[in-house]
């Protein structure tokens, strides 16, 4: 039960974080519990973390993490208190790098 949390948990944040309707507009839906594509085969989160807020000059670790399969990224980013601030315009780069 805690692992379906978390992985609803995670299905959710990605959900708020790229807009709904850009998922749906991309071919993605909802199939009672399933995040489905296109053709309505699940879609299974395989992902790695990218600390960016400790390595902020390793972007290219972004397309080391697609070429060993995954298809999501954790990104782990900073509000200033401990590690130097992730400025909007580094995540609008990060987010095109994932994409």
């Amino acid at each position: 039960m805690k692992n379906k949390c978390k992985i609803l948990c995670i299905i959710c944040i990605f959900l708020l974080f790229t807009g709904f309707t850009e998922l749906t507009a991309q071919g993605f839906s909802i199939s009672g519990t399933r995040l489905v594509d296109a053709n309505g085969n699940s879609f299974i989160i395989r992902g790695i973390s990218h600390a960016h807020c400790r390595y902020t000059d390793r972007t290219s670790a972004i397309a080391d993490i697609a070429s060993v399969g995954a298809n999501a990224v954790r990104l782990v980013c900073s509000n200033g208190t401990r590690w130097t601030q992730t400025t909007s315009s580094e995540l609008s780069n990060l987010i095109s790098l994932c994409k």
